[in-house]
């Protein structure tokens, strides 16, 4: 999941056999209350008909891909500080379980989350064929602008923070379908169904996910970029 500055958090939930687990999401971290001024970037005068927004540019729309789903959840506002307290305040980690990041342990909001459903129960007759099904989606923000109140400059603000949010929690996407079908790939060499529904409890079991999840944190912190998924500190007035 993508946070502010740098940091994402992200979930896997295995649900049935698997149980909930969280090995990445983001969107995705708790951050400095800090505010910049940016009101200018989010409010014109409302005299200044030209710069109200009335319907261009188009709200950015994710591209559809094969690889993962897209979910949303509804943030509100008319200004840059309203958008941000929404998305501050969203508490998705508190609804889903967000990994936690060595290199920031305190966060614990996001903007954004990554994650892994999984289909049916899987009945084991032979390991090389029991496969569970596993599918990504990502969790970005949505935000419907209110038609000639709000300032073009904020509409564009906002698709380049959810370009930024999409990037990062594609990476984290890829990350995880690599790593599961690794994990899937072992599974289907153990000897028995026995060893295979151990195989897939074994508590660390997403050990490595989790380390390459929040290596591509690190990789962040090291070099952020919005076109690597890394929002700057106050990048377009995001805080």
């Amino acid at each position: 999941m993508l946070v502010k500055s740098s940091v994402y958090l992200s979930l896997l939930v295995l649900a049935g056999l698997l149980g909930a687990c969280a090995p990445n999401s983001t969107i995705a971290t708790a951050v400095a209350e800090k505010r910049l001024a940016t009101a200018a970037v989010a409010t014109v005068p409302f005299d200044d008909f030209q710069a109200l927004w009335f319907g261009q540019p188009a709200v950015w729309v994710p591209p559809a891909t094969a690889t993962f789903d897209v979910h949303y959840f509804v943030v509100r506002g008319v200004t840059q500080p309203e958008l941000t307290a929404s998305l501050d305040g969203d508490d998705l980690c508190q609804v889903y379980h967000c990994l936690s990041d060595p290199g920031q342990p305190s966060n614990k909001s996001a903007w954004a989350l990554e994650g892994t459903e999984v289909g049916p129960s899987v009945v084991c007759y032979s390991p090389r064929t029991a496969t569970f099904q596993f599918r990504q989606y990502v969790l970005l923000p949505q935000w419907t602008p209110a038609v000639g109140n709000v300032a073009i400059r904020l509409v564009e603000a906002w698709n380049a923070l959810m370009h930024v949010l999409y990037v990062h929690e594609a990476t984290h996407a890829s990350i995880a379908v690599k790593d599961l079908q690794s994990l899937t790939d072992q599974s289907h060499q153990v000897a028995t169904c026995s060893a295979w529904a151990a195989f897939w409890s074994n508590p660390h079991l997403f050990d490595q996910l989790d380390a390459d999840q929040n290596a591509f944190h690190a990789k962040l912190r090291a070099d952020c970029r919005p076109e690597i998924g890394c929002i700057p500190y106050g990048w377009m007035g995001w805080i």
